[in-house]
């Protein structure tokens, strides 16, 4: 953590990092929302600061894109209503996007 934070805003940017919103992220760390917008007014480290947490939380949703493309995620199968097994479900469409992200040239 950067030291000429606040212990406030360190707090809010850790939570930003795991929820990628202000408005959820706020409640979580104890802090009112009002903190991010006047942070980003007054502080150029806090600006800093936060542009590195929307990459990390950027990052963080690609990865859970491409996991979601690539491995998918497990659903049950039912019979009469019962759970008889499971399959993986995969998303063609997660799969596309990220191709375009990465190559659109390639991939439009």
């Amino acid at each position: 953590m950067n030291p000429e934070l606040t212990p406030d805003q360190q707090k809010l940017l850790s939570a930003y990092r795991a929820t990628g919103l202000i408005s959820i992220a706020a409640p979580l760390a104890g802090v009112p929302p009002t903190l991010h917008e006047d942070s980003l007014q007054t502080s150029e480290t806090y600006r800093e600061a936060f542009a590195s947490a929307q990459r990390d939380s950027a990052l963080s949703l690609e990865e859970q894109a491409r996991h979601r493309a690539l491995v998918g995620t497990e659903t049950p199968v039912y019979h009469a209503g019962e759970v008889v097994g499971s399959r993986q479900h995969r998303s063609d469409r997660l799969l596309i996007a990220l191709l375009q992200a990465n190559a659109p040239g390639k991939f439009y």
